[in-house]
């Protein structure tokens, strides 16, 4: 059995942006007040927006699809 993947967190403060470099070689651009939740597996990668806007830049890799989940939205 495969251990569960470690999800990381990631916020920003009120006027504040940022971009956040994963392991998998892609990056998540913050808006303002935004908080999102990212955990990267063997087999998948998922990551859920909890609140504000961000821009995802994908590395290609086909055994690893990037699932975003943004309230009752999956893409």
């Amino acid at each position: 059995v495969a251990p569960a993947p470690d999800v990381q967190s990631f916020a920003t403060a009120v006027g504040e942006r940022r971009d956040i470099q994963l392991a998998d070689g892609s990056t998540i651009h913050l808006n303002t007040d935004t908080a999102v939740l990212v955990s990267l597996a063997r087999d998948g990668r998922k990551a859920r927006v909890e609140k504000g806007e961000a821009l995802f830049e994908v590395a290609p890799d086909a055994r690893r699809p990037f699932d975003v989940a943004v309230g009752d939205r999956q893409v």
